[in-house]
């Protein structure tokens, strides 16, 4: 059975209910795609993820899928980096309400040990800049980037961490969509190691960030945050501290989104003893992140499962989503989780919703969606069989109901493949079996008889690529994908 099988599923959590789609695969590498994931859409149906990887024998490098439709197709992945030696790590991206997109990453090419570097997409994701931009410290250590962009996306900051001044978070700024950059303003306080930053657009030409912070007398706050009125030319200190209620944190996974003067924040608690277990915790600003929730609210309280990375959206006076992955106890499978608080964050779901129970693994994830129709927006990275995925939500009023038929799957072997692709579908399933480039062009149909006898396509006289293959009976869909190689 190929392993580019998609199931479909629904998951429920309440009334109103979120939901997800079949997931997607949206790269096509035989090896294992080790890196993490990262997402940002235009705030409509344009949507990049990325993510560091490696194809065979050839170097690790960052990659790039765009979406025009919300998630229906997705392009072939582009090569964000242009050195060997990049080696990218953490991978973050935002985008502008054009449908351009901005990315960053740690970098290793020298000659320093890392720095943090920065590609653009003007054409929706079909080019990057090239070459790559060094936006950080020259001679300096600089880690762990993130950038946000204004609307216009004339407007860019990039915040990380310096390591030759006691791991203290500095920014850059571009005031011309990442032409050219101004590089190396203190961000943090200089009172300790800060790790892992994230920044986020506030309005106008004002931008958050924050961090895990190790500083001395922090009492119950182990994040810190500092806001930009300037664009990013200036930061306020003394930081701000956020109560995390005195728990230590995963510094990888804070994540903020800002929906005007609010502010949403995201993570994950340290998985330290067999007391303290990871769960999910949310933090709410409703004056731009200059005072916080005296304490903050724990999204998922769980069982003794071990959580990591995640993401947090909101729909402009909608509900609010916050997405981690999770683990069944400290080892495998895990799953693409997403919440949903229908409150402001004081209430979350009872029980979250699984994007991925078709694929069990998911070993990163990043979260975003669309303020036009609402839908909301999951990328993943399975890091056991290898791939990135995407799925998309929503949200309805009342339960659908179950599709018929039910848990059933669509299926193609070989992949890759050179001529013929053998498709499998379920028994006493009839409906259209279509045969889809990354285009959206139409390249074959089918129609499935009911009989469970396989379908043929034969991709010999195809351009070699990533094709999907659709069968829709009725209201259900299943979907896979088969990469042609010639």
């Amino acid at each position: 059975m190929s392993s580019l099988l998609l199931a479909f599923t629904l998951t429920l959590t309440s009334d109103p209910t979120l939901w997800f789609d079949p997931p997607v695969r949206l790269d096509p590498f035989l090896d294992l795609t080790i890196g993490n994931t990262d997402m940002a859409s235009d705030g409509g149906s344009r949507i990049c993820v990325v993510w560091d990887g490696w194809e065979l024998a050839q170097p690790e490098m960052a990659w790039a899928s765009v979406s025009l439709d919300a998630g229906g197709f997705w392009g072939i992945p582009q090569q964000i980096t242009d050195s060997e030696g990049a080696g990218p790590a953490k991978v973050r991206v935002c985008a502008d309400t054009s449908g351009v997109f901005h990315a960053v990453w740690e970098d290793y090419r020298g000659p320093e040990p890392y720095a943090s570097y920065y590609s653009r997409s003007v054409d929706v994701g079909a080019t990057w800049l090239q070459p790559n931009v060094r936006i950080s410290i020259e001679g300096a250590r600089c880690t762990l980037p993130d950038i946000a962009c204004n609307e216009e996306g004339n407007l860019l900051v990039c915040v990380y961490r310096n390591w030759e001044d006691n791991g203290r978070m500095y920014s850059s700024r571009s005031t011309d969509g990442g032409l050219t950059w101004e590089i190396g303003t203190d961000v943090g306080d200089d009172t300790g190691p800060q790790f892992y930053a994230e920044v986020a657009y506030l309005g106008g030409s004002s931008f958050i960030a924050a961090w895990s912070d190790g500083r001395p007398g922090g009492g119950e706050s182990t994040i810190f945050c500092s806001i930009s009125s300037d664009g990013g030319e200036s930061w306020l200190q003394p930081n701000i501290p956020v109560s995390t209620a005195g728990y230590p944190i995963q510094s990888t996974s804070i994540r903020i989104y800002c929906d005007s003067a609010d502010v949403y924040m995201t993570w994950i608690s340290e998985f330290t003893t067999n007391s303290i277990y990871a769960r999910p915790y949310y933090q709410k600003s409703v004056d731009g992140g200059l005072s916080w929730l005296p304490e903050p609210v724990c999204v998922d309280s769980g069982d003794i499962n071990w959580r990591r990375y995640g993401g947090v959206w909101s729909l402009p006076g909608g509900p609010i989503f916050a997405s981690w992955c999770e683990h069944t106890g400290e080892g495998w499978p895990s799953w693409a989780t997403c919440s949903m608080s229908l409150d402001g964050g004081v209430t979350w779901s009872a029980a979250p919703s699984v994007a991925n129970p078709g694929t069990g693994e998911a070993n990163t994830c990043a979260l975003s969606g669309n303020q036009q129709d609402g839908s909301v927006y999951m990328c993943w990275n399975n890091q056991i069989t290898g791939g990135v995925f995407f799925a998309r939500g929503g949200v309805q009023e009342s339960s659908p109901e179950a599709p018929d038929p039910p848990w059933s799957r669509i299926t193609v072997a070989p992949s890759p493949a050179s001529g013929q692709v053998r498709i499998e579908v379920p028994e006493e399933v009839q409906g259209l079996v279509q045969v889809i480039d990354t285009a959206g062009r139409l390249i074959a149909t089918f129609e499935a008889a009911g009989s469970g006898s396989d379908l043929i396509w034969d991709s010999s006289g195809s351009p070699a690529g990533v094709y999907t293959v659709r069968l829709q009976s009725g209201a259900w869909s299943s979907s896979a994908r088969v990469v042609v190689l010639h």
